[in-house]
């Protein structure tokens, strides 16, 4: 669905969702959070494929997801200024599932 356990690093997310066979592009509430989140839940390997993928974007603005000490990190990285939006979680399916929502939105926001 979101992505495979050969992981491509040079796939983009539009891609993704295609593969996914969901047209989130088309119809954002077509791919639910709660929907990500279970998907993953039953694929909890993808979610170190989501940190490595947003780990290794390169961009001067963006989502993020991160692992820290105790617990993950979602937010935005804007072109100027500080951090925002920062979502902690303890469960990490919950916080991948919110940044992939959150990256494809974005993404979407930007082919639009």
């Amino acid at each position: 669905m979101l992505a495979s356990s050969s992981f491509q690093y040079n796939t983009n997310e539009i891609s993704m969702a295609t593969r996914s066979g969901v047209r989130f592009f088309e119809n954002p509430g077509a791919l639910s959070q709660s929907e990500v989140e279970n998907y993953l839940r039953e694929h909890s390997y993808l979610v170190h494929d989501w940190l490595i993928w947003s780990a290794d974007k390169r961009t001067d603005r963006g989502w993020y997801f991160l692992e820290e000490a105790d617990h993950f990190v979602v937010g935005y990285s804007p072109p100027v200024g500080p951090l925002r939006d920062q979502i902690t979680f303890s469960d990490p399916v919950k916080a991948c599932a919110e940044f992939v929502i959150r990256e494809l939105d974005d993404f979407r926001q930007i082919f639009s």
